[in-house]
């Protein structure tokens, strides 16, 4: 027999000074809970032929269920289109290490926010089990100073057969 949550979930984490709350409002339709949810912002260092390079200057990463908050780094390439673009990134902390590879969707071309939706792996522990994960969030750009990135990415694990 299924019971229904009507609850409030609440995630609060600090990133450097900004403080981020992820919630779920009650009486919502019960969702999938990701596994970890990473907050980071990045500035892109140079140009590849894979794309943008950036690298994180603030991240953490942590169970959106508990609040254990740790600090992470990101890397990764990313390639900007009119409709959105695609590219690859790599999580690496304490709790975990993420590999995977995005499609990114926006709006509109004036827009600065996209939606990413990826997949690719997790490993942790001492000997590492490969698990595959699914990834999806926004990321904004600020095409000045750098350009930075700033975003939130909600981690779900994937069944074996679902990889």
């Amino acid at each position: 027999m299924a019971i229904r949550r009507i609850a409030s979930a609440a995630l609060a984490f600090t990133a450097g000074s900004a403080v981020v709350c992820l919630t779920t409002a009650a009486g919502a339709s019960p969702t999938p809970t990701p596994q970890y949810i990473v907050q980071f912002s990045a500035v892109a260092s140079a140009v590849s032929t894979n794309g943008l390079v950036f690298h994180s200057t603030s991240c953490v990463i942590g169970p959106p269920t508990n609040p254990i908050v740790v600090q992470c780094q990101e890397t990764g390439t990313v390639r900007f289109t009119a409709s959105g673009g695609s590219g690859r990134a790599t999580v690496s902390s304490p709790l975990s290490d993420i590999n995977w590879k995005f499609t990114l969707h926006r709006s509109s071309v004036s827009s600065t926010t996209y939606q990413m939706v990826g997949k690719g792996t997790e490993t942790s522990g001492a000997s590492p089990i490969v698990r595959p994960v699914k990834v999806t969030g926004t990321i904004t750009v600020s095409p000045t100073p750098g350009p930075t990135l700033q975003g939130t990415e909600d981690i779900f694990p994937l069944s074996t057969s679902a990889s």
